[in-house]
């Protein structure tokens, strides 16, 4: 049994649009917004849903809310990247829900940190590559 070659979304460019998902752990609005105005300022529009700030306990809303918006940004053809809020145990909770054809079908940037490993696994079993890295409403806006 041979090794595949993980596949590559297209690399980001200024103007791109981002999809920003909350799939875990509820988030700060103030934190979100300052990160927000960091993508931005380096090129890049930015979409999110109206109920990202939604909470449930400590998650950022019920699975169906989170799960949601996270295939919603999967499917947008429009979208070419997603960006995790920030990370958190609620990450997993998707998991039994993603299918890897749907994320091979669909190549996008995929990136986020912490427990979001979780999901960067889901891309890894998909074949496709993603990026362990800085979260909109965490370190994205630290200098």
């Amino acid at each position: 049994m041979g090794t595949r070659t993980p596949v590559k979304p297209s690399a980001l460019k200024s103007g791109d649009l981002l999809g920003i998902v909350a799939p875990a752990s509820g988030i700060k609005p103030e934190m979100l917004s300052a990160g927000i105005r960091e993508l931005e300022s380096l090129g890049f529009k930015t979409r999110l849903r109206e109920d990202i700030n939604t909470t449930e306990w400590y998650l950022a809303g019920n699975l169906e809310r989170r799960l949601d918006e996270f295939r919603e940004m999967l499917l947008d053809d429009q979208v070419r990247g997603i960006i995790c809020a920030r990370g958190g145990y609620g990450s997993g909770h998707l998991l039994p829900h993603l299918k890897s054809q749907e994320i091979a079908e669909n190549l996008k940037v995929f990136c986020g940190a912490s427990d979001v490993t979780m999901l960067l696994t889901a891309f890894a079993c998909a074949n496709v590559v993603a990026f362990y890295g800085p979260m909109v409403a965490t370190t994205i806006r630290q200098g």
